[in-house]
């Protein structure tokens, strides 16, 4: 089936329709874009896909930047604290069909000169591409390496298979309660219930990111790092979600001094949720007011119509709440392939001097 691909002016975006796409995310909203604009100052780059006789199909979220001197058509891109975009379509397709747009959609804008490269990250790719795209990938953890494939088309396309964990919430909180793992979770929601430990939902936006990132830095500092992102992203993105509802921001207090021990951030749309991120002061750890944050985040969470939590990344505080491992493929095309690697090495080498400096700190403490 043939598409048209056609890039909208930011004036002429339909975001009411784009956000009641069946596979849309919180990512893909103009919350979320007024967010990255207002943070980050990257704008929507919309494209719209339509079938030959005009008919409008979906549309493509991304994110025209440039790195370099490169033009990257991001959907999304690393260190935006954000996770799946990729496309929006007015009806379900299947997967081969899916893929046929995004082969379209590549051509497109690498022989227009849109872009010297695109990434994609799409949560409705499946774990394994059908046979068409003939690809040879491993499988990677949080900090993914890329390997080349190929697939018809003009240009090839390099995989990643990222692996992460997602958690099911389904069922009834009795029985959600019940799949903790004993000693790690359920004995730690227990625990800090009987010590008088409460939850209370953020008001003040520009307060409780204050909080957050505080609680922030002290986890980093443990680990001898610092912080991704600073405390402004944190009211930015909380100011642009919580008034559309698309926010959990909950916060545990002490039962004596009713200072805030831990916070924890969610943000959701469409069904779908992510665990945008969580802290605690290291010296209120034995009131267990993590565990406690997160139920109770998934029980806010459950009523506003949500059934998974991608859990952004393996972690072992994660694991406690028995989360279900998958992966997904990440696909990245460009003009020429040595773009893509250069992309990859310095990827690698931002971590890699993360994890340098980590020691270094280490060793001076």
């Amino acid at each position: 089936m043939a598409y048209r691909y056609r890039h909208l002016n930011n004036s002429d975006i339909p975001w009411t329709e784009i956000e009641q796409c069946h596979d849309s995310t919180v990512f893909k909203t103009r919350a979320w874009s007024r967010f990255l604009q207002d943070s980050l100052h990257v704008s929507p780059y919309i494209i719209e896909i339509a079938h030959d006789d005009g008919e409008v199909a979906g549309w493509f979220y991304a994110q025209l930047i440039t790195r370099m001197g490169i033009k990257v058509l991001a959907s999304p891109f690393e260190g935006w604290t954000t996770s799946y975009q990729g496309l929006c379509m007015r009806r379900r397709v299947s997967v081969e069909e899916r893929m046929e747009i995004y082969r379209g959609l590549f051509d497109h804008c690498l022989s227009t000169s849109v872009c010297h490269m695109v990434q994609v990250s799409d949560w409705q790719l499946p774990e394994s591409l059908p046979d068409t795209f003939t690809v040879s990938s491993r499988v990677c953890g949080d900090v993914c390496g890329g390997t080349s494939g190929g697939v018809r088309g003009r240009f090839g396309v390099v995989v990643e298979n990222c692996r992460s964990i997602y958690l099911d919430i389904t069922p009834d909180e009795d029985r959600l309660l019940r799949s903790f793992r004993q000693k790690s979770a359920r004995y730690s929601i227990s625990k800090a219930t009987r010590l008088g430990v409460t939850v209370r939902e953020a008001q003040d936006m520009h307060a409780f990111a204050k909080a957050y990132y505080a609680q922030l830095r002290d986890v980093f500092d443990r680990q001898n790092l610092v912080p991704p992102y600073d405390e402004s992203r944190v009211s930015k993105m909380l100011e642009a979600l919580h008034c559309t509802g698309m926010a959990v921001a909950l916060e545990a207090l002490h039962p004596q001094t009713g200072e805030s021990m831990a916070t924890i951030i969610f943000i959701h749309h469409n069904g779908l949720a992510f665990y945008w991120g969580a802290a605690s002061w290291r010296q209120y750890h034995a009131y267990c007011p993590n565990e406690l944050l997160f139920f109770e985040a998934v029980k806010r969470l459950k009523q506003r119509g949500v059934t998974t939590i991608e859990m952004e990344g393996i972690r072992k505080y994660k694991e406690k709440y028995n989360p279900t491992v998958y992966s997904k493929p990440k696909l990245m095309a460009a003009r020429h392939t040595v773009t893509i690697r250069l992309k990859t090495m310095a990827k690698r080498a931002y971590y890699a001097a993360r994890r340098c400096h980590a020691k270094l700190k280490g060793l001076w403490k």
